[in-house]
């Protein structure tokens, strides 16, 4: 298959493998932020064996790296594509994050916490000190930052690797330098540009650069390969015996991840990974359940303990249940709805355009 087959068939259906380890990935995330929560002094849920569910955020970074490049590689150096890749990629982050903002901000009104800069900041995803309002969405700050950069190569291949040389600039000197302090917005953007997990979505990007121009006939090697480096480091992790720096830590979490990435991606385009619609549904269900989780968790623990049920495993698994519960319903009546209409909105929309040749 010649990478300009595979590039094709990836923008006529999503690779389902992929969309199942986000799935995985929310998942991990989830189980992660809710242990840390339920967590007493002497007893965490199962042992804490999920203190490495964290990296389930280095995973969807380079997972964005990848995606961002198979779908839209094509469109680079065409001016045109921008406003096409502009709607797609803020169509896909604003809808649903917008929809679970309401509800933050008013928990925020309600508790007598609202300021309408942190709320400005936050909706915007502006790199800020601390998190924003809707905790997670962190890492759409920096997804955004990322898309703002590829956007770049759309319209111009050298501006894009000008922009591209004067981020590694950037790293370099953040690295021979103090870090500023986070306060003002130069210096909260020059933090959020220098982030060391700008770095995975560069291991992303070069996966699909592979698996868009050459067959992986190690395909199942390679992503049992990542999955158990994957794996051995969260056991690792999760016992603290890892005396690893965060950077190094980011770098192997980055790798494992993209090594899986590159077997999974590249063992079902080549016809040997089929996945079904339940691990389909993984993917659905991954960015509901990531921006939503940490709104519902401390209405659902107040719930269930007021019922009686203050076992901390117990309670775990029934919180990650019930989430995925309001995940899949949020996928099905809020976010598949909004992207329906974007869709027919932006089809309008072209319909009406001259088109380019």
């Amino acid at each position: 298959m010649t990478g300009h087959n595979r590039t094709g068939q990836v923008r006529r259906a999503k690779i389902q493998s992929l969309e199942a380890g986000r799935g995985i990935a929310a998942l991990l995330v989830t189980v992660y932020h809710f242990q840390q929560t339920i967590s007493h002094n002497t007893y965490a849920p199962f042992w804490g064996l999920f203190e490495f569910g964290s990296a389930g955020v280095d995973f969807f970074f380079v997972l964005s790296g990848f995606i961002i490049y198979f779908v839209h590689s094509a469109d680079v150096d065409s001016p045109h594509r921008l406003a096409h890749y502009v709607w797609k990629r803020v169509t896909r982050i604003y809808p649903l994050f917008l929809f679970v903002m309401i509800f933050v901000a008013a928990k925020a009104v309600l508790k007598h916490e609202f300021a309408w800069d942190y709320f400005i900041k936050s909706l915007l995803l502006i790199p800020q000190q601390g998190f924003p309002m809707l905790g997670p969405s962190w890492t759409l700050v920096q997804e955004m930052l990322f898309y703002g950069v590829f956007g770049v190569f759309i319209v111009s291949r050298k501006a894009g690797f000008g922009v591209v040389g004067l981020w590694l600039a950037l790293n370099i000197f953040s690295l021979t330098v103090a870090r500023p302090v986070p306060g003002s917005l130069i210096q909260d953007s020059f933090l959020a540009l220098t982030s060391k997990y700008n770095l995975l979505f560069v291991f992303g990007i070069c996966v699909a650069w592979l698996v868009t121009r050459r067959e992986i006939r190690a395909w199942r090697a390679i992503a049992t390969t990542g999955l158990v480096l994957f794996l051995a480091l969260g056991i690792v992790e999760s016992t603290r015996s890892f005396s690893g720096s965060d950077f190094s830590k980011v770098v192997l979490y980055g790798l494992a991840s993209a090594m899986i990435i590159l077997g999974l991606a590249s063992g079902e385009l080549s016809g040997h990974i089929s996945a079904g619609k339940y691990w389909s549904l993984l993917g659905e269900l991954s960015y509901p359940l990531y921006l939503s989780h940490m709104v519902l968790f401390g209405l659902m623990q107040a719930t269930l303990t007021s019922l009686g049920l203050r076992h901390p495993d117990l309670l775990l698994l029934v919180s990650v249940a019930l989430s995925c519960g309001v995940a899949i319903i949020l996928n099905r009546y809020v976010e598949h709805p909004l992207s329906s209409a974007l869709r027919t909105l932006w089809a309008r929309r072209t319909m009406l355009l001259p088109r380019h040749p």
